[in-house]
């Protein structure tokens, strides 16, 4: 298979495909980096390099991606909270009662 040359549709063999440009779950990113293809047949999405369901790929993408904003938001706030002189998150009774159970503090 030469460089940028796309498998046909596993689900009806068509050779009239394309590379998707853009997604509601990976933006312009994310088919890029899963060479995500479409069938005009079918539209059929699939992988155009091993001919493959995406899905798994797409799973892994969101969770990844979710993961690194929540963590840049819980720093965000963190360090806002760390600047302004206020109890970090963990520390407030709040949380505490949120993660023990109880108003015990740690």
């Amino acid at each position: 298979m030469a460089a940028g040359t796309l498998l046909p549709c596993p689900n009806c063999q068509s050779t009239a495909v394309y590379s998707v440009k853009f997604t509601w779950w990976g933006g312009v990113l994310g088919p890029k980096m899963l060479n995500h293809t479409q069938c005009t047949n079918c539209n059929t999405t699939y992988n155009g390099k091993t001919g493959k369901s995406n899905t798994q790929g797409i799973v892994v993408y969101s969770l990844v991606i979710f993961a690194v904003v929540f963590l840049l938001y819980f720093l965000f706030f963190w360090w806002t909270d760390l600047a302004s002189g206020e109890p970090l998150p963990l520390e407030s009774a709040a949380w505490t009662a949120f993660l023990f159970g109880s108003s015990r503090t740690l």
